[in-house]
């Protein structure tokens, strides 16, 4: 019964949430080991490839049908798909997110600041990057300016720049809630120099590597 209520019902199917790293007895996939009806608990356990993570993300937008979407991925983009394919994989999803959550390398947005897209349901964007070809002293690099700068809804933003050193441009004129933790001093400065044009924001905190909140 629950099975037909699920299937029947695309609106339980929009919030997807997705751990690249993980390695399980249930692997999911559209056609080769299960269908909606349930996990296949004989798979043998594997880790995600970038052909099977694509797969279940379509799968899961298909049967969500016409709702916004909210996807929290995590995980090692490098591992699954290389440092040049994240763009690939949001591609088909971007005009359909409504909320998004990433826990990966900078090195991906990096590429996606290389190939911006739009994002026109986007309201709430959730940032944790690491850099993987930096140690965690260097000093600013080139700011990402174009990444999320088409997302004429997007309001919310949390970032932790864990050891990415890359600020990002966010449409500070649109953003009515803003937190930034972990940020470098350089990057702290570029912040607070581009966001002079905040003037819908209700709340705003900043934390640096080595000082309290401001």
């Amino acid at each position: 019964m629950w099975r037909d209520v699920a299937s029947s019902n695309p609106a339980l199917w929009k919030r997807i949430s997705f751990n690249l790293n993980q390695t399980g007895r249930y692997m999911y996939t559209h056609h080769e080991e299960t269908t909606i009806s349930g996990w296949n608990h004989q798979a043998k356990p594997k880790r995600w490839t970038g052909r099977r993570v694509q797969r279940y993300l379509d799968y899961r937008a298909d049967i969500a049908r016409d709702h916004s979407l909210s996807l929290y991925l995590r995980g090692s983009l490098v591992e699954c798909f290389g440092k040049t394919e994240f763009f690939t994989l949001i591609r088909g999803f971007a005009p359909r997110l409504q909320s998004l959550h990433l826990e990966i390398e900078g090195d991906s947005v990096i590429e996606l600041d290389r190939h911006p897209l739009a994002f026109p349901l986007l309201e709430k964007l959730v940032l944790s990057l690491e850099n993987l070809r930096l140690s965690p002293i260097q000093p600013m690099l080139e700011p990402l300016e174009r990444v999320f700068m088409n997302t004429p809804r997007l309001q919310h933003v949390i970032a932790d720049s864990g050891t990415f050193t890359n600020p990002i441009v966010f449409p500070w004129n649109q953003l009515v809630n803003f937190e930034g933790h972990k940020v470098t001093t350089g990057a702290a400065w570029h912040l607070l120099t581009t966001a002079k044009t905040c003037s819908n924001a209700a709340s705003a905190s900043l934390t640096t590597e080595l000082a309290p909140p401001i």
